[in-house]
């Protein structure tokens, strides 16, 4: 491993994401290294993704880039229509004060949550839409309306979607023109991430009978077993990393130069957030969970070590020129605990239920890399942008609920070695593999008050304990040994 210019640390073990797509799709004509320990019919169709991206990844890109435009536009339909008939039902209920009072406390309550008690400095209106939710005829049915009303919005939306409604209907819009204007401030965002890239790529990959769901056909393409979700994952992996730039390039092409297909037509600048962290690192999670004012998320993979955020914005930057728009290009770092991070990776992939048991294997070389050199590159990417005046990037860490923001200085706090938590992570695994249970330390790090202590870690053993999952656990620990032997026959040579 070598320390590159501005600190950026270079390691054969994640090569760097190159700024330019004909780097990428250099890269996928190229022996690029393959997941190693995969079973036959898994090593098969990971074979089978790369040659068949490798013949034309542009228009392979181009095809799924397709597929995420129609998909958003779905998404956009449904989410506006269920907050208008959302805001139609509980506005229509409660008789008091003015339409403008009822969606300021309706929108009030959205942001906040229902509370438990009516607040003392409520407004009529505030009461007579709590009351109409608590103590109302219907309101166990009106709740779950609001519930599944306050779901449609992302984190810090409702904030935006509030003001504007209040303006729509200050200007005297009806109450469904003011709530179609103020949806029109809070687009869907464009989604580029390499495990959203899969369900699009499986029907291409499947070998028996095509089936609607992508985990119909994992289960076709790996003997139709349970282990085919989280085996047909793994075997996608380096196919659709590669071919991730390149569907954004495409995304933000035709965004930008067609923006009213992606309902961004009243977007006088357009932003992109670059989502870095380690692997397992929750960065979907966290988009979810934060107010990220933006047309564009790329969740970019683990394994590049925030090595992608100068070729995202190589693209961005490349399309706005093209179109004659602006674009803000942000780089979101997401910090964790790895080995909260490789528990639940090892959870996932383990689980016998295939709607949880679908998750990637990671190898534990590719946690123990991103989660070292990648927050060491994160800190130098941080410093670099603000000495060159380039933006401020956002630091997060999931350690809490909802995220937490932190300051990049402060990820120096949870550093760890590369040597030492890659020896953490194989006296896990090897701990795992000979007593098929948890190691004390990992009790001890993550106690019964904390989060993980609570949610992750009783789980985990429930799942090692349980027969069922003792098919994929080998298959697991078998995929990790040959994972390490790669490794070291790397370190040999």
């Amino acid at each position: 491993r070598t320390v590159g210019d501005g600190g950026i640390i270079n390691s054969p073990l994640a090569p760097p994401w190159p700024s330019d797509t004909a780097g990428i799709e250099r890269l996928l004509r190229e022996d690029y290294p393959l997941v190693p320990g995969l079973p036959d019919a898994a090593d098969k169709v990971q074979r089978a993704a790369m040659d068949k991206v490798a013949q034309d990844p542009r228009a392979f890109a181009k095809k799924l880039a397709l597929r995420l435009r129609n998909e958003q536009q779905i998404r956009t339909i449904e989410r506006n229509q269920k907050i208008q008939d959302g805001f139609d039902h509980l506005l229509a209920g409660p008789d008091a004060g003015s339409v403008r009072g009822r969606a300021a406390a309706l929108v009030s309550m959205i942001r906040t949550g229902l509370p438990k008690e009516l607040p003392a400095d409520a407004t009529p209106e505030y009461q007579a839409t709590f009351e109409w939710l608590t103590q109302g005829e219907g309101a166990e049915r009106d709740r779950k309306i609001f519930d599944g009303l306050r779901k449609q919005f992302r984190a810090g939306e409702a904030k935006v979607f509030g003001e504007a409604l209040q303006g729509g209907l200050a200007e005297g819009h009806s109450l469904p023109a003011a709530v179609q204007g103020a949806l029109d401030r809070i687009p869907v965002p464009v989604t580029v991430e390499v495990d959203g890239l899969k369900p699009a790529m499986s029907g291409d990959f499947a070998f028996g009978p095509r089936q609607k769901s992508w985990k119909g056909n994992a289960l076709d393409a790996i003997d139709g077993t349970k282990l085919g979700a989280a085996l047909f994952n793994t075997a996608l992996h380096p196919a659709a990393t590669l071919l991730s730039a390149l569907v954004f390039e495409e995304v933000v092409n035709d965004a930008m130069s067609n923006p009213s297909a992606y309902g961004f037509e009243q977007m006088d600048r357009f932003g992109v957030a670059m989502m870095a962290g380690g692997v397992a690192a929750g960065k979907g999670f966290t988009a979810k969970n934060v107010h990220l004012p933006v047309q564009f998320i790329y969740d970019a993979d683990g394994e590049s070590n925030t090595t992608a955020f100068d070729g995202v914005r190589h693209i961005a930057q490349g399309a706005a020129e093209q179109a004659g728009r602006e674009v803000d290009v942000k780089m979101v770092g997401v910090h964790t605990d790895p080995v909260a991070a490789y528990l639940r990776a090892l959870f996932r992939s383990m689980h016998p239920d295939p709607s949880i048991g679908e998750g990637r294997m990671p190898g534990e070389v590719a946690i123990v890399s991103s989660h070292t050199d990648g927050v060491r590159n994160m800190r130098s990417m941080a410093q670099r942008m603000a000495e060159e005046g380039t933006g401020e990037p956002l630091i997060l860490t999931n350690t809490t609920h909802p995220p937490k923001t932190i300051e990049p200085s402060e990820l120096a706090e949870h550093d760890w070695t590369f040597e030492s938590l890659r020896q953490t992570i194989f006296d896990i695994t090897d701990h795992i593999r000979e007593h098929s249970a948890l190691p004390q330390t990992v009790k001890d790090r993550f106690p019964p008050d904390s989060f993980m202590g609570q949610q992750i870690v009783p789980v985990i053993e429930q799942v090692l304990a349980d027969p069922k999952s003792e098919p994929m656990r080998n298959l697991v620990m078998a995929r990790l040994q040959e994972d390490r032997h790669a490794l070291e026959n790397f370190y040999r040579r």
